[in-house]
């Protein structure tokens, strides 16, 4: 009985450690993200999402794929500023 309680806990304390994981990595995108288009974190979350949604992808190895510079183009691209001035 302590025996199965015991890896009970073990497996929860995995998923735990996987989710917090996940969500440091989502976070870490959502701000990159942002920063790169000039955006709201709101936004970059909904584009995160969006791409994951439409490629069937769990949303936080798209999250790393973007932390890793592994998608940098639409709708991942930077935002360039066109130059001003005379």
């Amino acid at each position: 009985m302590v025996g199965l309680a015991h890896r009970t806990a073990l497996h929860r304390a995995d998923e735990l450690r996987q989710a917090l994981g996940s969500r440091v990595v989502i976070e870490q995108a959502k701000g990159m993200l942002a920063e790169r288009r000039r955006g709201s974190v709101e936004d970059a979350f909904g584009t995160l999402r969006a791409y994951a949604r439409s490629r069937q992808r769990p949303l936080h190895q798209v999250a790393r794929d973007v932390v890793e510079a592994r998608l940098a183009g639409p709708p991942f691209e930077r935002i360039v500023e066109p130059p001003t001035g005379p």
